[in-house]
């Protein structure tokens, strides 16, 4: 993926479907990874201390049930994406830049929590053309050499998909969230204790 009118590139690629094809396998196995990652944080108080702001309700020891309890999806983004990496070994991507695509789980679950008239394929679609804008990116440029925070590319996939979902594939919508997100390459570098907060922070800033 060329960083020339990058907008266009990423919305021609929403606007296609994608083939039932190695990709969704791949797709699958980080579903997968994912669910452990986040089953296995659950466990943990302070985990769920850090990843729910509201202390007034009992969690459950499913950590899928507690999404119930959430009230939007910032809130189902955010308490999801801490728990998937929370210890930090979650599917890692090797590239120019390195990335772990399960990063966008969280705020795509959240929108196919909320709308459930969808089909497991149809969640699973969604996840791979994050999956893969992350991925493209990752292959062309590494921020972090240029002093930037590579959880950046979190925001930008998990934005276009976000938004390519909530307005039904509108062009005009996903251009400007895009670009908007563009508009906000300022993540500089930041430094280890703090690495969850960005990396969850850019999970749910779509």
């Amino acid at each position: 993926m060329q960083n020339n009118n990058l907008d266009t590139q990423i919305n021609n690629f929403l606007s296609k479907p994608l083939k039932n094809d190695d990709h969704f396998t791949s797709a699958k196995l980080v579903i997968l990874d994912t669910l452990g990652c986040v089953i296995e944080a659950s466990s943990h108080d302070e985990v769920n201390n850090f990843a729910v702001e509201d202390k007034s309700f009992e969690l459950f020891s499913n950590p899928f049930l507690n999404v119930g309890k959430l009230n939007s999806y910032q809130e189902v983004a955010w308490y999801l994406t801490v728990l998937t990496r929370w210890f930090d070994y979650n599917d890692t991507f090797l590239a120019k830049e390195w990335a772990h695509p399960s990063d966008n789980f969280g705020s795509i679950y959240s929108y196919f929590y909320s709308n459930p008239n969808y089909k497991f394929i149809d969640f699973t679609t969604a996840l791979t053309k994050a999956y893969e804008i992350q991925g493209s990116l990752c292959l062309g440029t590494s921020l972090n050499k240029l002093g930037y925070d590579h959880v950046f590319y979190v925001k930008l996939a998990s934005g276009a998909v976000f938004s390519s979902l909530l307005s039904k594939g509108n062009e005009k919508i996903v251009h400007r969230t895009i670009n908007h997100i563009l508009l906000d390459l300022s993540l500089i570098h930041i430094s280890e204790p703090t690495r969850l907060l960005s990396i969850a922070y850019a999970g749910v800033c779509v």
